[in-house]
């Protein structure tokens, strides 16, 4: 199923406070003050009390990987904004224009705001390192998880018939 690493991720995130105490507190933590700009250049707090989760999702405006999830990427948001998970596409590097963003998120019709991060502030401060990752934030800015959206791709250019 696709997805379903985030999803389990997201599920996790959508318990209620304290039920995770258990687990190890040696989880990566970003500010609560991160922020980023979309791309008319409004700013979204982006680890916030108001949501359960942040989710960023790093794409690339050539990448085939990124490209492919959109309708992965667009269900996961349907799915859980109404659970208080915050979804963000983030176009990370100086080498990606605002103008080649907004393209990009038009033509691929993302259905969350889209992000742009011209000096990987936020890939830094979450440790994504390619496209497609993701990172997903709880309240209290802990990284609970980073990594693959779903198992589909083995490795690099080798696509699984299904995740």
């Amino acid at each position: 199923m696709k997805g379903s690493v985030v999803i389990g991720f997201i599920l996790l995130c959508s318990l209620p406070a304290g039920s995770l105490a258990a687990m190890p507190t040696t989880r990566p933590v970003v500010s609560v003050n991160l922020q980023g700009r979309d791309l008319a250049g409004q700013a979204h707090r982006l680890v916030s009390e108001k949501s359960k989760a942040s989710v960023l999702l790093f794409v690339g405006v050539e990448c085939p990987i990124s490209n492919g999830y959109v309708p992965e990427i667009n269900r996961l948001v349907k799915q859980f904004s109404s659970k208080a998970i915050a979804f963000y596409v983030v176009y990370s590097g100086a080498d990606v224009t605002a103008d080649a963003a907004a393209c990009h998120a038009k033509e691929f019709g993302f259905t969350c705001p889209a992000l742009l991060d011209p000096k990987c502030e936020l890939a830094k401060a979450v440790g994504a390192t390619i496209t497609l990752e993701a990172a997903v934030i709880e309240p209290d800015g802990s990284i609970v998880y980073r990594g693959r959206i779903d198992d589909q791709y083995a490795q690099l250019g080798k696509k699984r018939f299904a995740a």
